[in-house]
């Protein structure tokens, strides 16, 4: 017996009641095996009530304008969001901590489905807890997928993402990376430091770290490969990371909140006076103090220590050579 005779066979009252326990097309379909507008079709034949699909709207052109917004979700999604042509359908999940972002997002691309939430169970060893909260939003729009392609946003993209590069010249560049970094980055401060962090392929990694680098003028910086194959880079320069931070959220109206509030911090940071004077590094080298132990006493650190030993031309000891 095919399975559209065994669903033609099967018991409407029961499979109402099935319905009912959850209430979910969805859900009772894949309970008994069948597709989705099969059991439809069933439903309809036999007169059973079910709620009928809702159809949801959005902006669909709204990746096919240049502006802050179409570019700031781009790069967010190039780093958070998921495509499944087929559906066609853009889907973007976010821990539920960031659930406010999600309502931005829904609101900027006048979406009116809406923002779900859901448990994640998590075995892998690498993670440190078994079950994850994450809230997301779904949305089924073919327009809106070619326009993102532009972006190189695509299917399967996570370990594949290439930069697109002709985007470099558009004057909505830095909300593209501002999104970029708000999906896939990091912003922090800690009193007077802080960093800008960005993990990602090595395309999308390089090419940011390297415009970032030009564009500002910027004096620190590192990038390299991490283990697991991406790449990750890192600004932690007080003044470098200010002027990150200028740059990207300077005269903005969408960022994810609690980097802004980081970003926010850095600006109004302060550079560290570290006043070391000569006779304390001489007296302290006379106590037989190594670098190491004087950068951990006075709390700096020991290039710091060195630099000062050079600019006070202090004569050491024969026995720090080991340790300078």
């Amino acid at each position: 017996m095919t399975w559209r005779n065994k669903l033609q066979n099967s018991n409407p009252q029961e499979i109402l009641k099935l319905y009912q326990q959850s209430n979910s097309l969805t859900i009772c379909a894949q309970q008994l095996g069948y597709s989705i507008e099969a059991l439809r079709k069933f439903m309809i034949q036999h007169n059973l009530p079910y709620v009928k699909q809702v159809k949801y709207t959005c902006d669909n052109e709204f990746f096919s304008r240049d502006n802050e917004k179409s570019f700031y979700w781009a790069g967010f999604l190039a780093a958070d969001g998921g495509i499944e042509p087929q559906k066609p359908r853009i889907t973007l999940s976010l821990s539920s901590k960031d659930i406010d972002h999600l309502y931005k997002y829904k609101k900027d691309l006048q979406f009116t489905g809406p923002v779900k939430s859901f448990v994640r169970k998590e075995s892998r060893p690498q993670f440190k807890y078994t079950q994850y909260y994450g809230s997301n939003v779904r949305i089924t729009c073919k327009k809106l997928i070619d326009d993102l392609a532009n972006f190189n946003v695509i299917p399967q993209k996570s370990k594949i993402y290439t930069f697109p590069s002709h985007l470099l010249s558009n004057p909505n560049i830095k909300h593209f990376i501002r999104g970029l970094i708000d999906g896939d980055g990091s912003v922090e401060c800690h009193g007077n430091t802080g960093k800008f962090f960005l993990c990602g392929t090595q395309s999308t990694v390089e090419t940011t770290y390297n415009f970032l680098k030009q564009q500002l003028n910027l004096e620190s910086g590192y990038v390299g490969n991490r283990e697991d194959g991406l790449w990750i880079f890192c600004f932690r320069k007080l003044v470098d990371i200010q002027k990150i931070a200028q740059y990207l959220y300077d005269d903005h109206t969408i960022s994810l909140n609690r980097k802004k509030e980081m970003a926010e911090a850095i600006l109004l940071a302060k550079p560290r006076k570290i006043k070391i004077n000569k006779q304390d590094l001489e007296d302290l080298i006379k106590l037989n103090f190594n670098i190491y132990q004087i950068a951990n006493k006075l709390k700096v650190s020991s290039s710091l220590i060195r630099r000062r030993i050079d600019e006070f031309n202090i004569i050491l000891p024969t026995e720090y050579k080991k340790y300078y």
